[in-house]
């Protein structure tokens, strides 16, 4: 029997971080996000403020419910790293006190493939991340996010994208994304809110919106 394709979305927001890297405007981003993604036909899941069991069973979920031909979105405002070449979605713990490895976060380049793997027509791959990288741990530390006196800086390393996969940073790879926000959500996905409802191709309209982002900054 012939299934009818459907746009379907996984919208994160992660706001609520232990220590002191709590954001203020991801939630609004995921709220806002998925009411945009709804009035253009979208069906919607959106979480906030997961712990690492958390993003790891709901982003699962979203991969087994990707059928062929389906139109796939993932959108993901929170912290995100960089670490041994390879970018993670972060969870709301305290990395610096947890005993658990997989603490990392999720691992977006492993995301992307899986979506892949499910054989949609088109991914869409958005992280609206602000960003740290470790540079070089001591190698007997054992959980990397111990060692607090690791050398760190901004940026998200590049991603590989496989075919028919759209992947959005907010900005250029290895440099940091503000902090600040616009109307109650991030400078890049205030502007993606204003664009993503418009009757353009979805090249242009990230294109547009990396164009506005950078005009606002500089």
């Amino acid at each position: 029997m012939m299934t009818t394709a459907v746009k379907r979305a996984l919208i994160i927001g992660n706001d609520s971080y232990e220590g002191k890297k709590r954001l203020e405007s991801c939630i609004n981003d995921a709220k806002d996000m998925s009411e945009a993604l709804n009035l253009i036909g979208f069906h919607v899941k959106m979480k906030t403020d997961l712990p690492y069991m958390g993003m790891d069973i709901v982003t699962n979920r979203f991969i087994k419910s990707i059928r062929p031909g389906d139109l796939a979105l993932f959108y993901f405002s929170g912290h995100g790293s960089q670490f041994e070449g390879k970018n993670y979605l972060k969870p709301i713990e305290d990395v610096q006190q947890s005993e658990d490895e997989h603490i990392l976060g999720i691992d977006a380049q492993k995301l992307i493939m899986d979506m892949h793997q499910r054989r949609p027509r088109l991914v869409i791959f958005i992280l609206d991340c602000c960003r740290n990288v470790l540079l070089q741990p001591p190698a007997r530390m054992k959980h990397f996010f111990s060692v607090k006196s690791a050398r760190m800086k901004d940026g998200l390393t590049a991603m590989q994208a496989p075919p028919a996969t759209i992947i959005a940073y907010p900005c250029a790879v290895d440099t940091s994304t503000l902090a600040g926000t616009v109307e109650d959500n991030s400078l890049y996905t205030c502007f993606l809110l204003r664009n993503i409802v418009l009757p353009i191709e979805v090249e242009k309209m990230l294109k547009k919106t990396a164009l506005e982002v950078q005009k606002a900054t500089d």
